[in-house]
This record gives structure tokens, C-alpha cells and sequence, in this order.
């Protein structure tokens, strides 16, 4: 059981607290319990608004915790009769149902069915924490002309953002973060021409679980002061598309922050859910060009400074960058390090993409339009573009590439290493320029020979490991200098993800946009083109006639396929095919799948579809 006593206002100092006395039962035995004192502070001119009357702000503080660990809750003081059936008969009862690690707490307390009294002024507020979320939520109800309430105050809060895993990385610590913090804030309020509510609190001492009821404890804030407030704009972090209460998100509030935040609003203080109609990139767009988002906007989740390379700092600089409003940020984020470690970022995005991290699916779709990032990706990278009416294709990387064009038609996980033909390609194509296709050669001490060609359809056509490695001793003397032609070849083609340890492909690492690159270069040599388009080959020596038959089956099957080559190592498989239509060709690299007949179904859809884009 948590039992809250009746709150009380202490003034001290120039301070104003809201104080109650916290009593946390930890088990069954008579005596077993933790005593504490939990307060919220605030100048003394704002004493007048602090709600001593009631126990609500102090149950919505202690209410995530309670459910978390066993308990339920016992109030001194009356509960607000809407907050109590909200809470009782929809929030607990919903977190309950989809998180069975939460308990169904029950409160007990006295019921008062008047609102509470306000004071002088309606008044209408939002925090001021200066981030993305903050920003919007000041700025779309500041001097507006529409139907919306106009912000009356903005509010700096600490309840909890200063400790726990939030902690900044600044010298002097929790509270020099939050004094650098607060002045930002101060400054920003003070050039808008807002009062700004500056409050301190030890919520976060007595219930260390701010990551996950960051939404519990900030609307602990705005109770502790409902005598001011008549309406409340909480700068939620999702947009409703995230509403969520199963899985791992039911422990972060922040998805279910449309439910517990009207189950928070009674009669005389409606909190709202502010901006959750539109994503971060949507938010960030409406604020960039405003000259005080410019100078003190911060994102950073470990410095008072932005760092860079938090997960919070890395999106938020390319989203400006997608806006083509980063350099109107320079005073406040290092632009110059972001284009250095270009590949680092774009690295992280795809990683975040990967993993459906909710910012990450926002940005994906727009980042070719960054000014620095897009160029970037423009030529080093192949990024992926899941477009919704593409089939859906089983190898885990994937890359479409028009031949004619060089651009990349359609990619999924294109930079993902892995194997693929792309060796043997690589083989034949370095055969082709340097050696005689006709030549006939004497391999492993016999009389019979075998030309430079024959080799070239066995190595193609059947994947024969003895022919790659014949080749390249043919070609260079050894399978080294080989293998040197190779990694040369490929570093002019800008294949930047690619290494080759070997003529066979048995040791190399490549991706499927680095294939689709190698192959629209390799398709401008005739003989590449008459052997990956063979059906068959028929290899004549002294004794008797071998056949080589294409293991790529799209040749046969597809109609539209002329030619290709499969690659299977470490039980995954691949297949590099080329279709032609009309005026439209086009390379499709698919890279570990599970099978070649995953490949060749896949194929032909990936192929039929690209035909039909316009």
C-alpha cells in the first residue's frame, strides 16, 4: 500500500512546496515501511495555485510506480471525482489488461464532486524543455488567430529528466545540467514575451522510473498547480499512429499518451495530447524558420550542448537537412562533423530502420532530398526504397538497378555484407578484357587443352569453382595478382562495401547494390552478354562432348530474362538476373535467401513489377 497524507504548502526562501507525506508499505509485516516527504517547488508568487486541497497530482505521480510494483494507493485527501472513475474504470483497468506486469491498483480515497476553485486567470500552458515536441507545442498556440486557446505560461519542470539514465554528460553534474537547461529555457521564454514557471521537484527520488512515466510525472506537475491551469498542452513524442498498449511499448507511456492523458482531464483542466496529429519531421518543418528555434533549440539527450551523435541529435540534424534548414541551425549543431561522418550517419539510420525505430520510418521515405545526406547517398550508397505496392521478396537484400541509368529502381537492405556472384562476374569480366577467349590451355599436366571461352561458359554457367581458379592463373600467373585485378576493378566501379580474397568468391564479402553496379558494367562486353544468356553450352574435348547447363532457370522460365547467375554459400543463396522490355532493362540482385526456387518466384515478380512502373 501507498498511503499519500493531506498535501500542505510550505513557504521558505522565496520557495513555495506542496508537500505530502508518503507512506510505502514494502510487505505484509506490521512496521515494514518507508516514510517520505514528496514535494513540488515554485516561487512564492506562484503559492496561490498550488492545490493543496486535493490528492490528485500526487496520485497520477505515484501511479506507475504503484502498478509496477504491487501496490495500491490510499489517499488522506479527496480525489477529483472524474480523475478517479478515468482512472478506475478505463486507465488501470487498460494498462492491466495488456501488461500483465502491471498490478491493478486500486485508490482509495474520499470523492469530491466540485471542481476546484481557480484563482485570477484561465490559464493555458505547455512545458519549455526547448526541444522539437516543446518548440511546436509554444509556437502553435502562441499570438494565433485560430480557435485555439493562446499559451498564457510556459513551464520548465524537473521531474526526473535530470537523473536516472536521462543524466547529461556535463561536468558539474545533475544540477549544473539543470541550470543550463533552465537558462536556455529563460532565455527563450523571456524573447517570446512569456512568463515562464520554473519548478523543482523529488518525485523522481522517491518514484525512479522516469523513462518509462514521463507522462505520469509531468501531468504530477501540472495537477500540483490545476488551480492555474484550465487547459494544458502536453507535447506528446508519438503521433497517434504509434498508440500502442501491447508488447515492450506498454511499459513506455509515450504510446498511450491519447488515453492516459484524457483520463488525466476532469471539468475544470482539459490536458491535451499537442501534436500528435502529425510526425516529428511535421513538426520540426513548422518551427525551423523561427529565429528563437534557431539559436536555442535543443535536442541532445546527454549534453546541455548538441552533441551530434545521441540517437535525438542524429535525427534531428537530418531532418533539417531534409528540410534544407540545417545550415540556419550552425550557431547550435556542428554541421561541419555531420558531413565528415556522413557515412556514419546514414550507417545508423538504416540500422534504426531495420529495427522500425518510429523516427526512423518518418525519415526514411524523405532523405534523398537532404542537401548534404542525399548527395551523399547519391554516390556512395544504395538506400532502401520498401515502395508499399512492391512484392514482397524473400532474400534479405535486395537491389534493382536500371542498366541504362545507374539508378536504383528498388533496394532493401541493399548495403547488408554478404555473398553473391559478384566474384565470378568480377572473374569473367577481367578474363574477358585481358585474356584471348580462344587461347587453349593445358591445365593440371594433361595433353588435352581448353580454351579461355570453355572456361569462362563452365565458370558461368555451372558456378565451377576449378575453372575460376584455372582462369585467374591463366590470366595473371597466380590466383594473388588475380585477385588484385579484382579488388582494382571493383574500387574503380565504386563497389565501396565490396573486398575479394579469392577468383572463386569463397572468401569475399560484397552487397547486392555493389553486384547491381558490376553487373550494368559488365553487360557492355558482348561475350559476358552471349554466356550469362546461354541456355546451354556444349564443351568439346578429345574424348567426348560436356554439356553446361545455366543454372539460372529465368532463362527458360522467364521470358523477359536475359541472363544471370546464382551463387550459393553457407546454405544461403543468391541469384543476380537481367530482364529486358521494350526500352527497359534492368539488373535485380538477390542476396541470402533461403532458396534459388525463393529466387527464381521472386524474380519473376520483382521483374513484372519494375515493367510496369511508369
Amino acid at each position: 500500500m501507498i498511503i499519500i497524507d493531506q498535501p500542505k504548502v510550505l513557504s521558505n526562501d522565496g520557495k513555495s512546496r506542496l508537500n505530502a507525506r508518503i507512506e510505502i508499505d514494502n510487505s505484509q509485516f506490521e512496521n515494514d515501511s518507508e516514510q517520505h516527504e514528496l514535494w513540488f517547488e515554485v516561487e512564492n508568487e506562484y503559492e496561490k495555485y498550488l492545490c493543496f486541497e486535493r490528492s490528485d497530482a500526487f496520485i497520477v505521480g505515484a501511479l506507475q510506480w504503484a502498478m509496477r510494483n504491487g501496490h495500491d494507493i490510499t489517499c488522506t485527501a479527496p480525489v477529483t471525482k472524474e480523475l478517479l472513475y478515468n482512472l478506475h474504470e478505463h486507465l488501470i483497468p487498460i494498462l492491466f489488461k495488456y501488461s500483465r506486469t502491471f498490478h491493478k491498483t486500486r485508490i482509495f480515497a474520499p470523492i469530491a464532486d466540485e471542481s476546484i476553485a481557480k484563482t485570477d486567470i484561465d490559464g493555458v500552458g505547455t512545458g519549455m524543455s526547448c526541444g522539437v515536441d516543446s518548440f511546436h507545442a509554444v509556437l502553435n498556440h502562441y499570438q494565433n488567430q485560430n480557435e485555439y486557446p493562446n499559451i498564457t505560461h510556459v513551464c520548465i519542470n524537473n521531474t526526473g529528466s535530470f537523473q536516472g539514465a536521462a543524466v547529461r554528460d556535463t561536468k558539474g553534474g545533475p544540477r549544473q545540467a539543470k541550470n543550463e537547461v533552465y537558462d536556455n529555457a529563460r532565455a527563450v521564454a523571456a524573447k517570446l514575451g512569456l512568463p515562464l514557471i520554473e519548478s523543482d521537484s523529488n518525485i523522481y527520488d522517491i518514484f525512479p522510473i522516469f523513462e518509462h512515466a514521463h507522462t505520469f510525472t509531468t501531468t504530477f506537475a501540472t495537477l500540483c498547480m490545476q488551480k492555474l491551469w484550465k487547459t494544458y498542452f502536453f507535447a506528446s513524442s508519438k503521433d497517434y499512429s504509434n498508440f500502442t498498449l501491447i508488447g515492450h511499448e506498454a511499459h513506455d507511456c509515450s504510446f498511450y499518451d491519447l488515453l492516459s492523458l484524457n483520463c488525466f482531464s476532469t471539468q475544470g483542466l482539459r490536458i491535451y495530447s499537442e501534436g500528435s496529429s502529425i510526425d516529428r519531421l511535421q513538426k520540426l518543418e513548422f518551427i525551423a524558420d523561427n529565429p528563437v528555434v534557431q539559436k536555442h533549440l535543443h535536442c541532445c539527450y546527454v549534453k546541455t550542448t548538441n552533441c551530434a551523435t545521441c540517437y535525438k541529435c542524429r535525427r534531428t540534424m537530418m531532418m533539417l537537412d531534409i528540410l534544407g534548414k540545417l545550415d540556419d541551425f550552425a550557431d547550435i549543431f556542428p554541421i561541419d562533423y555531420y558531413r565528415a561522418n556522413m557515412k556514419d550517419y546514414v550507417a545508423w539510420l538504416i540500422k534504426s530502420y531495420e529495427d522500425k525505430n518510429a523516427h526512423a520510418l518518418a525519415i526514411y521515405p524523405h532523405v534523398r532530398k537532404g542537401k548534404y545526406i542525399g548527395e551523399y547517398i547519391e554516390k556512395h550508397w544504395a538506400f532502401d526504397d520498401l515502395k508499399e505496392n512492391a512484392p514482397k521478396i524473400q532474400a534479405g537484400s535486395v537491389c534493382v538497378m536500371d542498366i541504362k541509368t545507374g539508378e536504383i529502381i528498388y533496394s532493401k537492405n541493399a548495403n547488408m555484407i554478404g555473398a553473391t556472384a559478384a566474384a565470378k562476374i568480377l572473374n569473367c569480366i577481367i578474363a574477358i578484357k585481358l585474356g584471348d577467349p580462344d587461347k587453349a590451355y593445358n591445365l593440371g599436366g594433361s595433353s588435352e587443352t581448353i580454351t579461355l571461352r570453355d572456361m569462362l561458359y563452365g565458370m558461368m554457367l555451372e558456378s565451377r569453382n576449378d575453372f575460376a581458379a584455372a582462369i585467374a592463373n591463366c590470366i595473371s600467373g597466380s590466383a594473388e595478382v588475380f585477385v588484385s585485378e579484382m579488388n582494382t576493378l571493383a574500387k574503380r566501379l565504386h563497389m565501396n562495401n565490396s573486398l575479394f580474397q579469392s577468383p572463386t568468391g569463397m572468401k569475399d564479402f560484397t552487397t547486392a547494390r555493389d553486384t547491381a553496379l558490376l553487373t550494368c558494367y559488365a553487360m557492355q562486353f558482348p561475350l559476358f552478354c552471349e554466356i550469362i544468356a546461354a541456355k546451354e553450352y556444349v564443351f568439346k574435348n578429345e574424348r567426348n562432348a560436356i554439356t553446361f547447363k545455366n543454372t539460372n532457370m529465368l532463362i527458360t522460365q522467364y521470358p523477359h530474362c536475359i541472363g544471370g547467375k546464382t551463387a550459393a554459400l553457407g546454405g544461403k543463396f543468391s541469384l543476380v538476373s537481367i530482364a529486358e522490355k521494350d526500352d527497359k532493362r534492368h539488373v535485380l540482385v538477390q542476396m541470402n535467401a533461403d532458396s534459388f526456387m525463393h529466387c527464381f518466384g521472386d524474380g519473376v515478380k520483382m521483374h513484372d513489377w519494375v515493367f510496369e512502373l511508369e
